[in-house]
């Protein structure tokens, strides 16, 4: 057979493992992510939310590199957070290539983002169940 697919899916996942290890690496680097001049408890609540998103990108990379299902489980959790911060994976792409600006990047970074926890379902299904 030309190309195996599990083995394809396999790599797709590390893919997004490397991902998101850029991504959490280079949230550590912004250092608008944790400061947006707010206070008050809201803000404090915020701002641990966002610390247990960038951990939880480090911890699900490590699952999805050893191919376990929590993993894929936990990249469902994240997406709803990755909407609300703004934190994608494809982001960290277009920002080392110097696209990172305007809205047309914003749209495809969310569709991009999308059809990445589409492909996390679909290699769940396949390889991780």
């Amino acid at each position: 057979m030309l190309f195996d697919m599990k083995r394809g899916l396999r790599m797709m996942l590390f893919i997004f493992a490397a991902l998101d290890i850029g991504l959490a690496g280079r949230l550590l680097l912004v250092p608008y992510f944790f400061q947006h001049g707010q206070s008050g408890l809201a803000a404090i609540g915020l701002n641990v939310v966002r610390a247990v998103f960038l951990v939880s990108l480090v911890i699900s990379a490590y699952g999805l590199i050893r191919l376990r299902p929590w993993a894929a489980m936990a990249a469902y959790a994240q997406f709803p957070f990755r909407l609300l911060f703004c934190a994608f994976s494809f982001w960290f792409v277009f920002d080392l290539i110097g696209i990172a600006s305007g809205m047309s990047w914003f749209i495809a970074a969310v569709v991009l983002e999308t059809a990445r926890m589409v492909a996390t379902a679909v290699t769940h299904a396949r390889v991780l169940a």
